[in-house]
């Protein structure tokens, strides 16, 4: 009976680790994808004066601090990059739902 149920056990985590293992490699790969691809896009927004423009539209009056348009960005595409890995993420543990 005991050998039965640690076989039983055994199968069940050697069934579910490959998939564990995968949903977090996917999980860090995209987590590292996704600090890159907001660190180009505000490095992109800092060398065009694109950030500059929105900046004055945006505020509009002289006394105002400068808004750190290339900021907001990054972490805009970051948060965005950061959702589709969730999902990759989630699927890769088959729970669909979420």
């Amino acid at each position: 009976m005991l050998q039965d149920m640690l076989t039983q056990i055994t199968g069940l985590i050697a069934e579910y680790v490959p998939n564990t293992l995968g949903a977090l490699a996917i999980l860090v790969v995209g987590w590292l994808g996704a600090l890159l691809l907001a660190a180009v896009v505000r490095g992109g927004l800092k060398r065009t004066t694109l950030d500059d423009r929105l900046a004055k539209w945006i505020t509009r009056e002289e006394g105002d601090r400068p808004l750190r348009v290339e900021h907001y960005a990054g972490k805009a595409v970051y948060y965005l990059a950061m959702v589709f890995v969730l999902v990759a993420f989630f699927q890769a543990l088959n729970l669909t739902i979420i």
